[in-house]
């Protein structure tokens, strides 16, 4: 697995741990914080990766939109 891909992955895991733990998604701003990005825009690139697999769906412009769409593995 390539780096870009082993970080999109860790973006997916925060996605699925936070949704779990608070029962709604995190912001750009919390993911880009938690998983070590210094902008919004690396995580945007991320979460379009994750759209294009089908693992979440988006509404575009609207806060906390995130819906997951693969199973979370919980480890």
């Amino acid at each position: 697995m390539r780096n870009r891909d082993k970080r999109s992955k860790c973006v997916f895991d925060f996605i699925c741990c936070y949704t779990s733990a608070r029962g709604f998604p995190p912001t750009l701003g919390e993911i880009a914080a938690s998983t070590g990005f210094k902008s919004n825009a690396g995580v945007i690139r991320h979460l379009d990766k994750l759209e294009k697999w089908g693992w979440i769906s988006r509404h575009h412009g609207k806060s906390r939109s995130i819906r997951i769409l693969r199973g979370c593995e919980q480890e």
